[in-house]
């Protein structure tokens, strides 16, 4: 027992003596433990921190991005708003644009349609402080100064008088004269004595004046205003260089050293052209002058010495119901004394006084059938020495010699006539002579470079008589007719006589010792070889002239000349039955006989020179060419760039010529760069 009891104080004693150890290990288990738990917790903690912290970053940057796009969303809001103003602005600023380029930028002002249109709106309706009618008999008192006029009235008589440009105070009513307002004060309220005529004729002037680009203006009868608001305004009415208006008894108006260019027409009704009147003031600054309803060349005459520096002259019509060519053949008619019909000639012949400078003349309206009436046109180019360009409508032989004894620095020629030359060159005959009115021109006028006369006639027989003197002509447009030709029955008679008399060679060549009948020519034969011979003679003497024309670039032989003119009975006459198809077709009849033959045998080959060729027409021309015709012309003319010749025909009725179908085919294949066309019909 008492063992026992020793043994369980022992273990006792052992256990307590052990727990110490014990607890001590188990403390710093604890502690161990607790120091790996505490980084844990702390990380965790930390990384919850940055979590968080990434979140309100995130909601920062969140934040900042929305207060961004709202700022963007403003501003865009606000450039949009920008834009539109600017927009409204720029709209408004177009309308105001367009509303002063309308009152303040114009560049032409019709007065007479400006008056007139204002003219009739108030004929029946009053004009604010105006009493009275159109009639300048009925003047009234104007009380637009004695009335108190609305603001916005005010307003406008405010820019109008700013606009005006007279240096006045914006209280000065409108009505006041142009030509007082130098010596208008402000407030004035002395009443002025006006019509409806006044008060339209001031609006209109004080419009020109607020215009300082205006370039051309048409006038009545009022020059007498220009010229003063010219002196008074010269930058706002400086501008202008064109004037239209009204001759004053035949004569030109006093003019604005700044108008270069007049278009004055000669009216009965402003009085009319007297020689015995005092002459005109002279403008020596117009330098062109477009004169309507001449009645004689005394006028013409007075635009030369109004005019002395007059470079160019357009003459839209003439009026030949009082012409003192008209007046002497009356006279002649009436078997009068010989004195007046001197009297009458001195009259057109004192055009030699003046000598004018002018360079280029057109005629407009002025028809071949007015020519007839013995107004002596022609007559005003003796007295026109420096002239360079005329163009007209008709042609005449007068016109010709004129030219080639007074013109020598002309160098343009052109004449617009057409139908009735069609006409004229059907209806020629052999009987009657050829009218040569372009040799003149070519064998005089040596400056020439163009001649445009394409249905008048050059007389082949007579190229030969005299050498062209216009070697740097680069544009001609003419017929070239007279040649001595053969019809189709002598054509044949001819080639039976050449075939016969070369077998008749061959012959004695191959028997020399063998007598052989030789058949002599009878006279007819004789003439027929004769005339072939003589017309080759001729062709190649044009072709010859043509030749030293190396500057050439538009070369026109024949004009197109086909009448279309259904209307007239007699086009049906040419209707024929083809014998190749049976078929009906119309024979125009506008081939010519008498023409050149674009034939090697004829002297072809002797224009290679024509190499800045670019424009070649024969239309109305038997060519008798053939294959090697068409081959050299591929070769020796490199810039030909069109022709007329060889087109296919389009006209109504007109039978295919296959022969000419074929030439065209090869010098399509040969050179295919040239243009094959038609000249349009004229009725």
């Amino acid at each position: 027992m008492g063992c026992g009891k020793e043994k369980e104080h022992l273990s006792k004693e052992c256990l307590s003596s052990e727990s110490p150890v014990s607890s001590t290990l188990s403390e710093e288990s604890l502690v161990v433990d607790q120091d790996a738990v505490v980084p844990e917790v702390e990380q965790e903690e930390q990384q919850e921190q940055e979590q968080e912290q990434e979140q309100e970053q995130e909601q920062e940057q969140e934040q900042e991005q929305e207060q961004e796009q709202e700022q963007e969303q403003e501003e865009q809001k606000q450039q949009e708003q920008v834009q539109q103003d600017k927009n409204v602005q720029e709209q408004q600023g177009k309308v105001e644009e367009e509303e002063v380029s309308w009152a303040t930028q114009l560049e032409h002002a019709e007065i007479v349609i400006l008056w007139s249109t204002i003219r009739r709106f108030f004929r029946y309706r009053p004009i604010p402080g105006v009493k009275g009618t159109h009639s300048k008999e009925d003047q009234y008192i104007s009380v637009l100064s004695e009335v108190e006029p609305d603001e916005e009235a005010a307003d406008n008589n405010n820019d109008n008088t700013n606009n005006g440009g007279a240096g006045n105070d914006s209280n000065v009513p409108v009505l006041i004269s142009i030509s007082d307002t130098a010596t208008a004060t402000p407030n004035t309220k002395t009443p002025t004595i006006c019509t409806t005529d006044d008060v339209i004729s001031e609006a209109l002037w004080r419009l020109l004046i607020s215009n300082p680009n205006l370039q051309s203006l048409s006038l009545r009868q009022d020059l007498l205003h220009f010229r003063q608001l010219s002196q008074a305004h010269p930058s706002a009415l400086g501008s202008i260089h064109t004037v239209s208006t009204h001759q004053v008894k035949g004569r030109l108006p006093i003019l604005p050293p700044n108008v270069v260019k007049v278009d004055v027409a000669f009216e009965a009704s402003n009085g009319r052209y007297n020689r015995e009147d005092e002459p005109g003031p002279v403008n020596q600054h117009v330098e062109e002058v477009i004169v309507k309803h001449v009645e004689h060349l005394g006028q013409l005459q007075q635009v030369f010495f109004q005019a002395p520096k007059l470079k160019r002259l357009v003459i839209r019509d003439l009026v030949f119901q009082d012409s003192l060519a008209v007046r002497a053949k009356d006279a002649h008619r009436s078997l009068k004394s010989m004195e007046v019909l001197q009297k009458m000639e001195e009259e057109l012949d004192e055009l030699a006084a003046v000598s004018s400078g002018v360079q280029f003349v057109r005629c407009e309206s002025i028809r071949r059938h007015e020519k007839d009436s013995s107004f002596p046109m022609e007559r005003l180019f003796r007295f026109t020495p420096q002239l360079v360009e005329f163009y007209n409508l008709y042609w005449t032989m007068e016109f010709a010699s004129v030219f080639a004894e007074h013109c020598p620095l002309l160098e343009v020629v052109c004449i617009e006539e057409r139908s009735s030359r069609q006409q004229a060159n059907l209806a020629r005959s052999a009987e009657h002579p050829i009218g040569d009115s372009i040799s003149p021109l070519l064998t005089a006028c040596s400056k020439l470079r163009v001649v445009d006369i394409r249905y008048e006639f050059v007389d082949t027989k007579k190229v030969a008589e005299k050498p062209w003197v216009c070697l740097g002509l680069e544009e001609l447009r003419c017929q070239f007719v007279g040649v001595p030709y053969l019809t189709a029955k002598e054509h044949k008679t001819v080639d039976r006589i050449l075939a016969r008399e070369e077998k008749e060679k061959n012959n004695k060549k191959s028997a020399p010792d063998t007598d052989t009948i030789t058949t002599s020519r009878s006279e007819e034969e004789e003439e027929l070889c004769e005339r072939t011979k003589r017309a080759q003679e001729i062709r190649c003497q044009v072709l010859t002239q043509l030749s030293k024309l190396s500057r050439l670039k538009h070369l026109t032989l024949s004009p197109h000349l086909k009448n279309t003119d259904f209307s007239n009975a007699d086009m049906y006459a040419l209707i024929y039955r083809s014998k190749k198809d049976g078929l009906h077709y119309i024979n125009y009849k506008d081939t010519q006989p008498d023409t050149l033959h674009l034939r090697l045998d004829c002297g072809l080959d002797q224009l290679a020179t024509l190499t800045q060729l670019e424009y070649l027409a024969f239309e109305s021309m038997d060519t008798m060419m053939r294959k090697e015709d068409i081959e050299w012309f591929a070769k020796h003319f490199p810039k030909l760039k069109e022709m007329r010749g060889l087109a296919l025909d389009t006209h109504v009725g007109v039978e295919e010529d296959s022969e000419k179908s074929a030439l065209r085919e090869l010098l399509q294949t040969l050179r295919p760069d040239i243009l094959h066309t038609e000249s349009l019909c004229f009725l």
